[in-house]
């Protein structure tokens, strides 16, 4: 038979037991690890402050880049009005030109548009204005043929197209003057003929012979 104090000692021992598995079911954190729990993680650590200024954004790269087309389309448009000036004051140059020195022109610019590649609308509207200028004609088809093919040229500048077009239009303007002209030529030729007498018509005339 048990004695008490064997019963004691054996709960006490439970208890201790009991005790001991609870404590180290919720035993507390170390403090090396509970510092670590509580301390969030660092993603990425923080620019210094030269970094900062370095380091190239991608905002400046599309301000610099959108800067530069601006630049490269106003330096553009500046070589498209000095080209342009300079073909304003060829033709007016062109319209006092002698015969030869005009036909010496024309010469070197068709060899300028045949050796160039993809043309040079430029070109084919000075020499389109110079073969406009005989006085009966002779060149207005082949000039208008020119200034029609700068006018649907996408590499030419708006200003030249427009050009082109004004000089078609007056060139189309002169065939029908031309024609106009002809046709009036024509009405003079027919009354002409009818006022002058016809010689078929009158009667021969025969030299009298004498008896």
């Amino acid at each position: 038979m048990k004695s008490f104090f064997d019963w004691k000692y054996r709960f006490a021992y439970i208890a201790g037991a009991a005790f001991f598995v609870a404590g180290c079911a919720v035993s507390p954190v170390a403090p090396e690890q509970e510092q670590k729990e509580e301390t969030p993680p660092s993603v990425v650590d923080a620019p210094t402050p030269e970094e900062a200024l370095t380091a190239p954004s991608i905002e400046d790269a599309e301000r610099d880049a959108a800067a530069a087309s601006e630049e490269a389309q106003l330096r553009k448009q500046l070589e498209d009005h000095a080209r342009f000036q300079k073909l304003l004051e060829d033709l007016a140059r062109y319209w006092s030109l002698g015969a030869e020195e005009a036909q010496r022109t024309q010469t070197e610019l068709s060899n300028r548009i045949a050796g160039a590649q993809g043309g040079e609308n430029g070109n084919r509207v000075r020499l389109a204005y110079l073969l406009s200028l005989h006085p009966s004609g002779l060149g207005d088809q082949r000039a208008l043929l020119m200034l029609e093919t700068v006018t649907k040229s996408e590499r030419a500048s708006a200003s030249l197209r427009h050009l082109a077009s004004i000089l078609r239009a007056q060139i189309q303007e002169k065939q029908r003057a031309l024609q106009k002209l002809d046709a009036l030529r024509d009405v003079d030729r027919l009354l002409l003929e009818e006022r002058m007498p016809d010689s078929k018509a009158l009667p021969s005339r025969t030299p009298s012979r004498r008896p």
